[in-house]
């Protein structure tokens, strides 16, 4: 995975750094968690308060584009950011594979 950051500003009003990126597959398409993590190690982030907000997949290509929020602490990503996100990202740390185990997600449908 070639990952190269496109802008990378700091938002004192939310209290985060907004991340923009871009992302060249080799094989397949990165997962979120895979991405965050790749993008963490090149930053010097945290990743338990690091959220991807949007990746595209771009057509027909190897190429994905996305936007990050990095936050100093939990409680500032939770003031923040959706419910959804914070929500997927806490499934991801306590499974430790990032999917959602099939009654999970059966029981969520309901």
């Amino acid at each position: 995975m070639d990952m190269s950051i496109l802008s990378d500003e700091e938002n004192k009003t939310l209290n985060r750094r907004e991340i923009e990126f871009a992302v060249v597959q080799e094989a397949s398409t990165e997962s979120r968690e895979e991405i965050k993590i790749e993008l963490c190690k090149k930053l010097n982030l945290n990743p338990d308060c690091t959220v991807i907000s949007t990746i595209h997949q771009e057509f027909g290509m190897r190429r994905s584009r996305g936007t990050a929020h990095s936050y100093k602490s939990k409680e500032e990503m939770g003031k923040t950011e959706p419910k959804y996100l914070i929500d997927r990202l806490s499934k991801k740390n306590k499974d430790g594979s990032g999917a959602a185990k099939p009654e999970e997600a059966a029981s969520e449908k309901k």
